[in-house]
């Protein structure tokens, strides 16, 4: 904007008559695009979340399946349904981990 009141676009000039409500306009303006940019950047982490891919891991030594398992399980999920899981991705029978071997730890 100019200093003399007016402000040119496309080559002609507009003249701003009240600058408060210019301000406003404008703070208006920019908190909607910030929610914009802000619901769609959203729409890209959810979907990119559901697109994980699974977790490689190295068993170390004293690591039991339920201890893995409890590092990857949030708060809402049991840790008896990641220990399934982790079971049926890597195909395993039993328990048992082997120091040194690596297993498959689904994300989702």
């Amino acid at each position: 904007m100019r200093t003399d009141g007016y402000m040119t676009f496309n080559n002609r000039k507009y003249r701003i008559t009240n600058a408060r409500r210019f301000r406003v306009f404008m703070v208006v303006l920019l908190i909607i695009g910030l929610g914009l940019v802000s619901v769609l950047s959203g729409f890209i982490s959810a979907e990119a979340a559901t697109a994980n891919e699974p977790v490689e891991y190295v068993v170390e030594s004293g690591d039991s399946l339920w201890s893995v398992a409890s590092q990857y399980t949030d708060n809402d999920t049991d840790v008896r349904e990641t220990v399934y899981k982790i079971r049926k991705a890597n195909n395993l029978t039993d328990a048992g981990l082997t120091a040194g071997q690596t297993i498959e730890i689904p994300v989702n």
